[in-house]
């Protein structure tokens, strides 16, 4: 008789153990998905977690709350930066974002900038350097997310730049980097390679598909732009939906070449804002673009215009594999 209950007491005694164990094993494994706020950053209290590199940053409002860090200002060309006093450490850490609301008005001219960098990473762009249309928010704070990457140290760093009588009015706050967070699925999407036609596209101005004229010898569209100070253009017709994505990059292939002495150059439109543009210095690449400024729009326009400045020149222009890339 007390063998048997002592065998009884321990198969008991064995199946609340392991209850115990499932239910330690669920609630750490609950744990591991809890988000984790790594870095915040509301600048309430000033800028005492940050280091003023170049220029006087300040804060102040209007802000979407409180206060707001204010980028600094110059009637001559000029690169501001300021980036965290210690490093936001993310090497132990998995499911990393960043996120910050972001108010900004960046003049039409190329030489202003508007970055965030992570690690020396550029994870957010509002407006690229050789971008020449005015990027605005229209007055309203954005807020913007980005996956960073994990594994790694680094600092983060905000970077604005001017050339002589523009502006880079860019206006940061709250912001908030967080660790294991859901996972979200990545979108992908090749635009077009050219393999199977051009039927998503309208190609004006002599643009016409070419074979031999794109990556590794493949198809790409092409044009030889004779016009001077005319864009020939390469129009992708269905609208790129950007509602509810972030961290959104598009690359594309360019090459670049013509002849007589003019500038030459492959431009990016975004809604038809000039927000990128490579010339014959680098007469072959492929780039990757940030659309930060676009990330939340369901209908954003794209084209490719072919511009040459000299006269009699001609600008010949092949573009090929543009890929877009979201991380949420």
């Amino acid at each position: 008789m007390k063998k048997q209950l002592w065998g009884i007491f321990c198969v008991t005694l064995s199946a609340s153990c392991t209850a115990i164990n499932q239910k330690d094993a669920y609630l750490d494994n609950l744990a591991a998905k809890i988000p984790v706020t790594v870095f915040s950053e509301n600048f309430e209290s000033g800028l005492s977690q940050w280091s003023q590199l170049s220029g006087t940053w300040t804060t102040g409002t209007p802000a979407p709350n409180g206060v707001a860090l204010i980028s600094p200002t110059s009637a001559l060309a000029a690169t501001f930066s300021i980036t965290t006093v210690n490093n936001i450490d993310l090497s132990q850490s998995a499911n990393c974002e960043l996120q910050y609301d972001a108010r900004y008005s960046l003049s039409a001219s190329a030489g202003v900038l508007a970055q965030v960098l992570y690690a020396g990473s550029v994870v957010g762009e509002l407006k690229n350097t050789s971008g020449t249309s005015a990027i605005s928010s229209a007055t309203q704070f954005v807020t913007y997310k980005t996956t960073l990457t994990t594994g790694i140290t680094g600092k983060l760093t905000i970077l604005t730049a001017v050339a002589a009588g523009t502006a880079a009015d860019v206006r940061i706050d709250n912001i908030l980097v967080t660790c294991n967070n859901p996972l979200t699925a990545a979108y992908s999407s090749v635009l077009d390679n050219f393999e199977n036609g051009a039927a998503n596209w309208s190609l004006a101005s002599g643009w016409a598909l070419t074979a031999g004229a794109g990556v590794a010898g493949s198809t790409a569209a092409k044009v030889a732009n004779s016009s001077p100070n005319t864009a020939a253009t390469a129009t992708y017709l269905p609208n790129i939906n950007l509602q509810g994505r972030s961290g959104c990059v598009l690359s594309y292939f360019y090459n670049l070449a013509g002849s007589g002495y003019p500038t030459y150059n492959v431009t990016l439109y975004i809604n038809a804002l000039a927000v990128r543009a490579d010339y014959a210095s680098v007469p072959s690449l492929t780039v990757s673009q940030y659309l930060t400024a676009f990330e939340g729009q369901s209908a954003n326009t794209l084209y490719i215009g072919c511009m040459q400045t000299g006269n009699p020149s001609v600008a010949i222009c092949a573009i090929d594999n543009l890929t877009l890339n979201c991380q949420q």
